[in-house]
């Protein structure tokens, strides 16, 4: 009953609050809140506005740019598989790579102390996200079936990364939650 409600509020507070109310209400909701937003967005986190102008910056580089496709963050999949789809679309034979613990979060960006933390989080907190964005990993995998083009690396960016460094990439979706993650995806 809740989520019918909240599926009903928010496309409507989605347009008319501010970031910083809806952040808050957020963090209050969690899950709830979540899968109300992958509903809304074909299984992503990500307004489907962005997701095209993605998928138009992806189609530039694929036709223009030797090297595959990487996506750092997947969480339930929603934005890798319009980028595989899209891949489909273009006949493209490159592979996509989608990196994630698929086991959601092992630690907060508190637990880690780096120069940048107070340029990032000004209020000192970074948000609450330790043991969230847990996913069933098979039934992601199999919601790609005929998406031969995508390979999965399930755990940390700094675990997958070393794994990928003779491989050439056109296309980087970076859609990670920590700073952490953010840093490692850029500097590989």
């Amino acid at each position: 009953m809740f989520t019918k409600i909240l599926s009903i509020l928010y496309p409507i507070g989605n347009k008319i609050l501010p970031n910083k109310i809806k952040f808050k209400i957020a963090d209050r909701l969690g899950d709830s809140l979540h899968e109300v937003i992958l509903e809304n967005n074909e299984g992503s986190m990500i307004p489907k506005e962005r997701i095209a102008f993605m998928l138009t910056l992806l189609e530039k580089c694929v036709n223009s740019i030797e090297g595959d496709v990487i996506e750092c963050g997947v969480y339930k999949g929603g934005s890798l598989k319009a980028i595989a789809k899209k891949m489909n679309l273009l006949k493209s034979n490159k592979k996509i790579y989608g990196l994630d613990t698929f086991e959601g979060f092992k630690f907060d960006d508190n637990d880690f102390k780096f120069d940048e933390f107070e340029k990032c989080y000004p209020d000192g907190k970074a948000p609450k996200v330790k043991g969230t964005h847990q996913v069933d990993f098979n039934k992601l995998k199999n919601g790609f079936k005929g998406l031969d083009n995508v390979i999965f690396f399930k755990g940390l960016f700094e675990e997958s990364f070393p794994k990928l460094e003779n491989k050439k990439f056109c296309f980087a979706h970076v859609d990670a939650d920590l700073y952490i993650s953010i840093k490692q995806s850029i500097q590989f």
